[in-house]
This record gives C-alpha cells, sequence and structure tokens, in this order.
C-alpha cells in the first residue's frame, strides 16, 4: 500500500471516528430529551439526520479522495517508468553510435597504417649458406632451382636451407647452380592490396655500404646468385595473402637475400 493511500485511509477512519463520537452524543442527548416536550425531541431527530448524513458524506469524501490519491501517484509511476525508458533507450542508441564509430575508426587506422606499410615496403631477409658441391661423379643432373614451383611455401618468413656436405675429404671442385640449396622469400600484405614494386638485394652477410648498392634484376645472375623471373601471390587467410619469389646461390660465401614489397590499397 502506497504512502498516499494510508494517509488517506487514516484520515477517513479519524473523521469517521468523529462522527461516531458525535453520533453517541447525539443519541445520548436524544435518550435524555425523551422525557422534554414533543418540539424538543423533533429538533433532536433532525440533529441525528444531519449527523448522520455528514457521516456517509465523510465516509464517501474519505474513499474518494484516496482513489484520487492513488490514481495520482500510479500517473506519476507509469510516468516515471517511461521517462526511464526512454533514458534506457538513447543511451542503447548512444552505445550503438559509439560503438559503429569505434569499429570505424579502428579500420580507418588499420588502412592507414597498412597503406603507410605499402609505400614504406615489406622487408623479407634470408641468409643463405656457402654452396657445398658434391663429388664429381655422384652429380646427379637437375634443372634451375629457381624452375621449381613456390607452392611449398608455406611460412611468412623464409626458410634457411643447406646443402650436405662432401663426405670426402678432398676440396669439392666448385658448385653449379644445380647444386644450390633454394630458398623461398614471402612477405605478407593485405589481401586487397594492388602489389607494386618488388626490390631484390644479395650481398654477403656482414659487408660495409648500402643495400642500393647490392640490387639484383630478377632472373638474371649475379655474382653466383639468382632470384626468380618474377614473385608469386599466394592465398594466406581471408584478410592477409603472401608474396613470394625463390632465391638460390652457388657461391662459397655466405649470402644475405632480401626482398622489399610495395603495394598500394
Amino acid at each position: 500500500m502506497s504512502d498516499g493511500l494510508l494517509a488517506a485511509i487514516i484520515a477517513a477512519g479519524a473523521t469517521v471516528l468523529t462522527s461516531f463520537m458525535q453520533l453517541r452524543t447525539s443519541f445520548a442527548k436524544e435518550i435524555a430529551a425523551r422525557a422534554r416536550p414533543a418540539m424538543t425531541r423533533g429538533a433532536s431527530h433532525v440533529l441525528a439526520i444531519l449527523l448522520v448524513v455528514m457521516l456517509v458524506g465523510a465516509a464517501g469524501g474519505g474513499f474518494v479522495l484516496a482513489q484520487w490519491m492513488d490514481e495520482n501517484e500510479s500517473a506519476a509511476q507509469q510516468a516515471l517508468v517511461r521517462d526511464l525508458r526512454e533514458r534506457i533507450a538513447d543511451l542503447t542508441l548512444y552505445k550503438s553510435d559509439i560503438e559503429r564509430n569505434r569499429t570505424e575508426l579502428r579500420s580507418d587506422v588499420e588502412a592507414d597504417v597498412w597503406r603507410r606499410i605499402g609505400a614504406d615496403g615489406v622487408v623479407v631477409l634470408a641468409t643463405a649458406a656457402p654452396c657445398r658441391a658434391p663429388l664429381a661423379g655422384v652429380r646427379a643432373a637437375a634443372a634451375p632451382v629457381l624452375a621449381a614451383p613456390l607452392a611449398a611455401a608455406h611460412a611468412a618468413e623464409p626458410s634457411f636451407s643447406t646443402a650436405a656436405d662432401s663426405p670426402s675429404p678432398a676440396p669439392p671442385a666448385g658448385c653449379a647452380e644445380s647444386d644450390a640449396a633454394p630458398l623461398v622469400l614471402c612477405a605478407t600484405i593485405p589481401v586487397a592490396a594492388q602489389l607494386g614494386n618488388v626490390d631484390l638485394y644479395v650481398r654477403q652477410s656482414d659487408p660495409a655500404g648500402h643495400w642500393i648498392d647490392s640490387r639484383v634484376v630478377p632472373g638474371e645472375a649475379s655474382a653466383k646468385a639468382r632470384f626468380a623471373a618474377k614473385p608469386v601471390e599466394l592465398a594466406d587467410g581471408p584478410a592477409t595473402k603472401q608474396v613470394c619469389i625463390g632465391f638460390a646461390q652457388w657461391s662459397d660465401q655466405t649470402r644475405v637475400a632480401r626482398m622489399v614489397v610495395h603495394y598500394s590499397l
């Protein structure tokens, strides 16, 4: 029961109790007036009727007041509920807007980062061990290693491979291109990127100077080393792909191969 309704009931009860006390007093006067003349008794009857009317009116008024206060309180509660629901709907809308803006901002930032990386170039390095030629009598004929398919490239980082050491204590006569152990250099770029320039470099493991001085042309041999004629693109999930190129060197020195992949979005 609400506080307003309880107050109205208390007020109505007090009114009824007061009316009952007045009615009791009137009845006592009525009994005392029975011994009086008839005119006096008639006036007492009128007073009793008025008191009864007052009692009924007080009871009815208290009930109507309680109903009115209860309806007003219910209307106020409903208005408060509507206001709270509207505020919750506004907060939900604001939350959705914030989440959408954050997602869009994150996508824009990621795209900008990918663009900068593409402009600077994705750098991949691989170290090729010195070539060790087999004995002249057991050298097997093989096609140039750079013609091998790149479908076996399964990682973004280059792998290292070395030829087996010759079991003979005699020094080998020298490596041919068919004796070179192949490497595959792979760079990861966005799946929607358009491949641009692929710069290739080869130099010794600890040389002096800049990389620009060691740049080579794809498909052409340079200082007993060669890259494949062109890179290939391999799928690498829904968001990225790999750009791979083969490399081989048949020198007796350690070489470092470098690939820089440029792309645009």
